[in-house]
């Protein structure tokens, strides 16, 4: 008989669940892809929360054929505003770092999951000072295929040395939210966005933020992985 799931580890995705960063995004889409003939509006960017950059960039191209700049120039210099931005604006969603520390004092292990590159990551952990929390931390750009595609919470499972199905996901994005269940895991909405709860299917619990789960977080994911 196989071996019931038994809740050994999490994931976080970063931009929305760990930072306030999403917003930082749409701001440096707009004004990069603007400056350089891709004329979409400030709404129209949150059509590609959760996927990776070069996959956005080489999207809207083909919406506006006559952008001729590099795709890697666009790549880099939208990164290079969202660190700008984190940098100076960054703050860490509410809850996380009481989440991460209860999250070591109880032996279960935490990985990291992003659409976002490397050098992204390492903004982000250094601005927030959580990096020293996660076991092991992957980018979906060295990945075949970046979320709604498993990849990359697959890879993060294996670096963790954890069987998929013992993973919960903390995800704010319906992209993010298809990867991480196509990867067998259980999923925990951080709707720090404010999206439609009809943008998230199958997923048994949404939150604001991790501060929602209570003292006991701990206790309180161990009975959502039990009861999902």
């Amino acid at each position: 008989m196989e071996n019931k799931p038994q809740f050994e580890a999490v994931i976080f995705d970063m931009d929305g669940v760990l930072i306030n960063s999403e917003p930082f995004w749409s701001i440096a889409e707009f004004e990069v892809f603007n400056r350089h003939g891709i004329q979409i509006s400030l709404e129209e960017t949150n059509e590609s929360m959760g996927i990776r950059l070069n996959d956005v960039v080489a999207m809207r191209k083909k919406q506006f054929p006559g952008c001729t700049t590099p795709d890697e120039i666009i790549v880099q210099e939208t990164i290079n505003e969202v660190i700008r931005l984190i940098k100076t604006e960054g703050v860490c969603i509410e809850g996380i770092p009481e989440l991460l520390e209860s999250l070591k004092l109880a032996g279960i292990k935490i990985g990291l999951a992003t659409s976002s590159s490397p050098d992204l990551i390492d903004a982000v952990l250094e601005k927030l000072q959580i990096g020293h929390y996660f076991e092991a931390v992957s980018s979906a750009i060295f990945e075949k295929n970046g979320k709604p595609f498993p990849d990359v919470f697959l890879t993060t499972a294996q670096k963790l040395q954890i069987k998929p199905g013992n993973c919960i996901v903390f995800e704010d994005s319906p992209k993010g939210v298809q990867a991480a269940l196509r990867a067998d895991m259980k999923v925990i909405v951080v709707n720090s966005n404010n999206l439609h709860p009809e943008s998230f299917d199958k997923v048994g619990l949404i939150i604001e933020t991790p501060a929602d789960l209570g003292k006991d977080e701990v206790a309180q994911l161990f009975s959502f992985f039990a009861n999902n």
